[in-house]
């Protein structure tokens, strides 16, 4: 039998087919290119954000110095208008940081943590703190986070959570290059200064380091 169907017909035939499908996979590419594109430059705010966050904790650290110092009025004037700044930036940097999860870092996820220390949103700043600890993609950045955690919970009167965090950090690194004496010798002092029986711990340490010494 004849085949009822020219090679014209069957390539307009073809082409009705596919046509829906193109379209579909074009809505799909563009989409996800302007997924991409929207996820950057949430990526470049939060980090302009973030950058200015720790500028002003910074300059409010100094400010809180001085006003300890003289009791300037000036000074506690200042230091209000920058816990304002504070606390706008910190609404939009944990906006933003909600937009691209898995794209923040552990190290941006502990800067709104400390921030929030900061401003007293402690219920906050300790959310944060914890996902800073479970988003550590090594050893490394995990003593880090779990160092700063440890570090927060002491003003909190919760010295031996605070204690045990510190123990958790020191134990992370092994081994006895540079990186890790120089991370866990920062780890002990700040132990130290938070804690007096720290003291003590730092001492063994840098026994240790130098005369071979175990930590116990």
């Amino acid at each position: 039998m004849k085949d009822r169907f020219s090679l014209k017909d069957r390539i307009t035939l073809l082409l009705s087919i596919l046509a829906p499908l193109l379209s579909v996979a074009a809505s799909i590419n563009s989409e996800l290119k302007g997924n991409a594109e929207h996820k950057r430059t949430v990526r470049g705010q939060l980090t302009d954000i973030l950058s200015r966050l720790i500028s002003i904790n910074l300059e409010n650290a100094k400010v809180m110095r001085d006003i300890g110092q003289t009791g300037s009025l000036y000074a506690q004037q200042v230091s209000s208008i920058l816990s304002q700044q504070n606390a706008f930036l910190l609404d939009q940097a944990m906006y933003l940081s909600t937009q691209i999860p898995t794209l923040v870092t552990t190290v941006e996820l502990n800067t709104i943590a400390t921030a929030n220390a900061n401003a007293g949103n402690l219920i906050v700043a300790e959310q944060f703190y914890r996902r800073a600890i479970d988003s550590a993609p090594s050893d490394n950045f995990l003593a880090l986070a779990t160092r700063s955690y440890a570090a927060f919970l002491f003003p909190q009167r919760r010295s031996e959570e605070g204690r045990e965090q510190f123990r958790r950090s020191i134990a992370l690194l092994k081994g006895g290059d540079n990186l890790v004496r120089l991370t866990n010798g920062v780890t002990y002092q700040m132990w130290g200064h938070h804690d007096k029986s720290g003291t003590s711990w730092f001492s063994l340490w840098l026994r240790r380091q130098r005369f071979g010494f175990t930590c116990h």
